[in-house]
């Protein structure tokens, strides 16, 4: 085992290749096991537990490859062998926890992102309402306000402070143990959200992809968030660990086969690209929050485009944007301008929506014209996103 630190690192095209060729195996295997269990069980069964049969379609294929001390089919392919970092065989303990995490993780890491982008809709919700508290009050409509359970003035009010019987130095400071608690755990859960929005789903927006395909491969990109840009940065530069499973379990590669005449080559250069994006994009999302800070935490979207790059960008169910387009949005309040009277046709039969049925992307088509294409494609017919037929949503009471 301590033989193969005589063997030299494996190249990154290697890496790549290897973790490709078993993904396609691990697809395979979780196909075939989907196919035996509708055989077996009906098909909403199946649909419910689908991920869980890809979980284990994972644990399978790993457990008697990697678990079992032997290569996988990528990695005999490539001619690659894990060992640790000192260049020893793994033992059993780490083995399997690397099994483990192969088929946790990728759950894992889809419910972070779904997390995260549930913080995003959120906050891009709360900003419609600030924006909308904002017009209302400078249009003077007095009732619109935000909700209070005491008066504006404060102080005189029933819920502001307490009756002479009531009013007891224990009972104010009662008051003001929880008013502190209820700010820090507000403050806390900020920071967490913030956290979770940097790491799996950063509300970027580039000049150059507003259109509705690029919209949607960067809203479902596997690759967004700072966490695993950063890992694939550090992959690219330095070649050790492609996966993130494989940087936790301590295990990289070796390279036991023939170099050929081209050499070893590597993506040091494609490294420092992706760092100097990622850099970028941190510079950048720092400089609109402190923008946003100085302008005073809110305001309308069309008062400033700091806070429309950094925003996110929410689109309708026709795939236009809505709500934050530059100049077509500033001064709207709200956003069904120009555009909302056009895109209300299926893309694919180019009528009337039909039955509207949407796709987990968001885009929204006749229901025979995608239920089709799904069958045979199971994808978005706009931005490519996947779209298994079981994922389509009819839309009943929806005006289009």
């Amino acid at each position: 085992c301590a033989a193969m630190s005589g063997f030299p690192a494996a190249a990154q095209p290697d890496i790549i290749r290897a973790v490709q060729k078993d993904e396609v195996y691990v697809r395979m295997l979780r196909d075939a096991m989907l196919d035996t269990a509708r055989r077996c069980f009906n098909a909403r069964t199946v649909v419910r537990h689908q991920q869980h049969v890809g979980v284990l379609a994972t644990l399978w294929y790993h457990g008697l490859t990697t678990g079992c001390g032997w290569q996988t089919l990528g990695e005999e392919y490539t001619d690659l062998f894990q060992c640790t970092s000192d260049g020893a065989f793994p033992g059993a303990a780490r083995r399997w926890l690397l099994v483990l995490l192969e088929a946790l993780t990728p759950p894992l890491m889809e419910r972070a992102r779904a997390h995260a982008r549930r913080i995003s809709t959120r906050r891009e919700r709360e900003r419609d309402e600030a924006d909308e508290h904002a017009r209302r009050r400078r249009n003077g409509d007095d009732d619109a306000r935000p909700g209070r359970g005491w008066n504006e003035s404060g102080d005189g009010g029933e819920d502001d402070a307490p009756s002479s019987s009531f009013n007891t130095d224990a009972l104010w400071d009662a008051h003001r143990v929880r008013a502190v608690l209820g700010k820090a755990a507000a403050r806390l859960a900020r920071v967490a959200d913030d956290a979770a929005l940097a790491l799996f789903h950063p509300p970027t927006r580039h000049p150059g992809s507003s259109t509705d395909a690029a919209a949607g491969a960067e809203l479902t990109d596997p690759t967004r968030g700072f966490l695993t840009r950063l890992h694939l940065a550090a992959f690219y530069a330095r070649g050790h660990h492609y996966q993130v499973t494989k940087r936790l379990a301590g295990v990289r590669y070796v390279f036991t086969g023939h170099v050929g005449p081209e050499g070893r080559p590597g993506y040091g250069l494609l490294g420092v690209l992706l760092a100097a994006r990622v850099a970028a994009t941190a510079i950048g999302a720092a400089a609109a929050a402190m923008a946003k800070k100085d302008a005073g935490g809110g305001g309308a979207r069309g008062d400033g485009v700091g806070i429309v790059s950094g925003g996110f960008a929410v689109r309708g169910p026709d795939g236009e944007e809505i709500g934050g387009g530059g100049d077509e949005a500033a001064g709207t309040g709200g956003g069904t301008g120009n555009t909302a009277g056009e895109g209300k046709k299926c893309a694919l039969c180019l009528s009337p929506h039909d039955a509207a049925t949407a796709t987990p992307c968001g885009h929204v088509f006749c229901w025979d014209c995608v239920a089709s294409w799904c069958a045979q494609k199971p994808e978005c017919p706009l931005c490519r996103a996947p779209s298994r037929p079981q994922q389509l949503v009819r839309l009943g009471n929806m005006a289009l």
